[in-house]
């Protein structure tokens, strides 16, 4: 399969899952647009596979909003996991969770549709938590963002498909990944 002309847009991508998806993407021969919040970690990604670097917080929503977005692929990838008892939780953590792996997929989907509507070609991947099929014990808020992204990655799905965009959603397990170690050492503090 190639991919040349195609302009993809992978979030999160500085590292990890999001990295490796912009490596394999830009093997097939994509134009890929590395975005994350870590600038740095986002230029390298870029450098390493000829890609391009967006170094954007996806958080901030409102400015998020107004930007304007063309790409032939788009990779919701970008998240991010907290683990502490309900109780503990932070509601502003909470918040930016739901804007990160909520509204930014949405608002990000919603930019590049009209351009893959008019062309007759685009995808859309969305790479959610585990947690949106199957609910952590542990944080009861960590589930929600993701629960909730399933729901609107799957109608966006049936809507994008009748429009030859097909999406689709995927929820890989937990990574070896410095921050996954470290929050399963903080599970078994809150669940003992």
């Amino acid at each position: 399969m190639s991919l040349s002309g195609r302009r993809a847009v992978v979030t999160g991508a500085a590292s990890g899952i999001g990295a490796a998806v912009a490596t394999r993407l830009a093997a097939l021969g994509a134009h890929v647009v590395v975005c994350d919040v870590d600038a740095e970690g986002a230029t390298g990604t870029a450098e390493r596979i000829g890609g391009e670097a967006l170094a954007l917080d996806l958080s901030r929503t409102g400015e998020l909003a107004e930007r304007a977005f063309e790409a032939d692929i788009l990779v919701n990838n970008a998240g991010i996991q907290h683990v502490a008892p309900l109780e503990r939780f932070e509601p502003e953590r909470f918040a930016f969770m739901l804007r990160l792996m909520l509204e930014a997929p949405f608002l990000l989907t919603r930019a590049v549709l009209p351009g893959m509507y008019e062309r007759g070609w685009g995808r859309i991947v969305h790479i959610a938590s585990v947690h949106g099929l199957r609910p952590a014990r542990t944080s009861p808020p960590t589930s929600a963002p993701s629960t909730a992204s399933w729901a609107c990655r799957r109608s966006s799905r049936w809507k994008a498909r009748r429009r030859a965009s097909p999406a689709t959603a995927c929820a890989p397990g937990t990574c070896g990944r410095r921050w996954s170690r470290t929050s399963w050492r903080t599970r078994r503090r809150c669940t003992g």
